[in-house]
């Protein structure tokens, strides 16, 4: 009796731990271990200066905007404390003289000879959204030749350049770091297949203005447009 009596309480025993276990495995599966949260996908700040250690890259010959460090005066994009230059898509065309250019309308309001104080066919300024403290004017005129162009600066450093529409020039900057702040004059001058010579100029602030800008320069270097001159009267 007392044999059977052990056996009975065995068996009860067995099945309640069998029980609690399944219970405990019905709990699990009705409480989920929570996914871990989702990080949020840093979103690009536009508000770019030194000292945010951004740095530039080289797109070697991707077919993208060659970036800081490629263009005759940026900086070396090594420099830890040289920003992230500005490269968004140019949404707008501004047209005078014969000339078009795309720019960025986000920052930058268009004005035509007839509009801006330098009397250039095309010139691109800040806008009212215009948010950095690296300013940036854009002129867009002709020009006898190449030398005479680049002879408004002397340069700090120069070098041969290939627009994306073949034509072969100069890009050549000044900067000066006796104004506060220091003033950056880059002046690309390309001839033209008729003899004639375009010229892009950029005065930039800031001793990384044109580090910011070199991009968007490039963006509307490879944009513009020429006509042909009218043929002569008669």
């Amino acid at each position: 009796m007392k044999h059977r009596t052990r056996w009975w309480w065995w068996v009860v025993g067995t099945a309640l731990v069998f029980g609690l276990a399944a219970c405990g495995g019905d709990d699990e599966r009705a409480t989920p271990t929570p996914a871990p949260a989702e990080t949020a996908t840093p979103q690009l700040n536009l508000n770019v200066g030194p000292g945010l250690a951004l740095g530039g890259a080289d797109s070697g010959d991707s077919g993208e905007p060659r970036l800081v460090g490629r263009l005759p005066g940026c900086s070396d994009g090594d420099d830890e404390e040289c920003p992230a230059p500005i490269n968004l898509p140019l949404d707008a065309e501004a047209s005078a003289g014969g000339i078009t250019v795309r720019y960025l309308s986000r920052y930058f309001d268009a004005a035509t000879a007839e509009e801006n104080s330098a009397g250039v066919p095309v010139r691109i300024s800040p806008g009212e959204r215009f948010a950095f403290d690296e300013q940036a004017v854009f002129d867009v005129y002709l020009a006898d030749s190449i030398d005479a162009a680049l002879s408004e600066i002397e340069p700090t450093d120069s070098g041969a350049w290939t627009s994306a529409q073949g034509w072969h020039g100069t890009i050549a900057v000044q900067k000066d770091d006796t104004q506060e702040p220091p003033v950056n004059t880059s002046i690309g001058a390309f001839e033209l297949p008729d003899g004639r010579v375009i010229v892009l100029k950029a005065v930039t602030t800031g001793k990384y203005g044109w580090d910011l800008w070199s991009v968007i320069y490039e963006q509307m270097l490879d944009s513009l447009a020429v006509e042909p001159p009218a043929p002569p009267a008669g």
